[in-house]
């Protein structure tokens, strides 16, 4: 009797369960794993997380601004004075200029959404309260550098805070920096 031919079969059938084997044990570093997935969006949302509370208890070193810089910049532009001048700029800031010291972002965010008094109609906001809209800019602009500086330009961000007071009323405040969020 030949043995040769059995041991040949032995060997092939071993060599085929080693390589089932192994290919069942690299299977899951080929394919997308749903935990690694997970896990890469659990530490992105704790990331953003821990960013929005740096930001909102962060306090800006100097956050000034002046009231209804806009409407009176118009007024005065028909006028044929310039308020961008160094006379201009002094008597607005003497007058209207606005210098806030020791609040946090959050507090100036909830300032800004209670100080807006936004109508939405039709889909569009209409904004009742001129006075602010220079404070809103200022605090959209520090904001932005502020996040930018917290996240290192690693992410892109965007920053929603909406505010109604009264349930089933278009009444409110909203701040939006950054840019448009994605589509999910």
């Amino acid at each position: 009797m030949n043995r040769k031919g059995i041991s040949a079969m032995h060997d092939a059938i071993l060599f085929v369960t080693l390589v089932s084997i192994s290919g069942v044990i690299l299977l899951p570093a080929f394919i997308n794993n749903p935990i690694t997935q997970s896990e890469i969006e659990r530490e992105g949302s704790e990331s953003a997380d821990e960013s929005l509370i740096v930001l909102l208890s962060l306090t800006p070193k100097e956050f000034n601004y002046t009231l209804a810089k806009e409407t009176i910049d118009g007024v005065m532009n028909k006028a044929g004075i310039s308020s961008q001048g160094d006379l201009g700029k002094a008597i607005f800031n003497w007058l209207l200029g606005i210098k806030q010291y020791h609040k946090s972002y959050g507090e100036l965010i909830a300032e800004d959404l209670a100080s807006q008094f936004l109508l939405s109609l039709g889909g569009k906001d209409y904004r009742m309260n001129i006075l602010t809209q220079d404070f809103d800019k200022r605090l959209k602009e520090n904001i932005s550098k502020e996040l930018n500086k917290i996240l290192e330009g690693n992410y892109k961000f965007n920053l929603t805070a909406k505010w109604n007071p009264i349930i089933g009323m278009p009444f409110g405040g909203k701040l939006q920096v950054g840019g448009a969020p994605p589509q999910t």
